[in-house]
C-alpha cells in the first residue's frame, strides 16, 4: 500500500497522486486512502512481464515502468525507498 503517481492515457501527465492496493496480484488505485469503496482502476499484475526503473539522475523523480506483452504502465514512486519496493 501506498501513494504512487501514474501516467493518464487521457492527457499526457502525472496529475494524480493514486492510493494504490496490492491484493491478489492486482494492482488497484483510488483517489485517497480514505474512500476505498470503488477503485479508479486496476492493473492485473499477473500480465506484467517485468519492472523497468529509470535511469534519470538529471530529475529527482522516482519512475518506472510496468510492462507487459501489449501494455505498459508508467509511473513514479513518492520516494527512494518506495520505488525499490516495486522490484
Amino acid at each position: 500500500m501506498g501513494y504512487v503517481r501514474k501516467l493518464s492515457r487521457k492527457a499526457p501527465s502525472f496529475n494524480f497522486l493514486w492510493w494504490c492496493i496490492l491484493e491478489d496480484g492486482v494492482l488497484s488505485y483510488y483517489r485517497n486512502a480514505q474512500n476505498l469503496f470503488q477503485p479508479v482502476g486496476a492493473i492485473d499484475l499477473r500480465n506484467i512481464l517485468h519492472v523497468h526503473v529509470h535511469s534519470s539522475p538529471a530529475t529527482s523523480q522516482y519512475e518506472f515502468d510496468l510492462v507487459g506483452v501489449d501494455v505498459r504502465y508508467h509511473f513514479i514512486a513518492t520516494s527512494a525507498a518506495s520505488l525499490q519496493e516495486w522490484y
